[in-house]
């Protein structure tokens, strides 16, 4: 499907610049070697998904959980710069509420 391998490639492409995050800020930041199993395991995942062809629906499910990762992301970002009573940090917080609770509440 080339639908799936187009946001594939988008997914694995975040894995991999994410985990460049990783390793270069290794000393600073915790929690970097579960985040890094997770990482690889993902990456492993979808290498195998756009190269055998297999498992789209498993795909899918782990890229809907992923999808709110980037607000995580960012609400960390903006916490440390010291916004936590920004609207930019509130709007962030509900964008990553709102982006969780829609394909869990659409599955019914």
């Amino acid at each position: 499907v080339p639908e799936l391998e187009s946001w594939g490639g988008f997914f694995l492409g975040y894995f991999v610049a994410d985990q460049l995050g990783n390793a270069y800020w290794w000393r600073e930041w915790s929690g970097v070697e579960a985040t890094t199993v997770h990482h690889v395991i993902g990456m492993v995942a979808y290498w195998r998904v756009l190269t055998g062809g297999f498992c789209h629906f498993h795909a899918l499910c782990g890229w809907l959980l992923e999808a709110t990762t980037p607000f995580v992301n960012q609400r960390w970002f903006l916490a440390k710069a010291g916004w936590s009573g920004t609207l930019a940090y509130k709007a962030n917080g509900v964008v990553l509420v709102l982006g969780w609770l829609a394909p869990h509440s659409s599955s019914s």
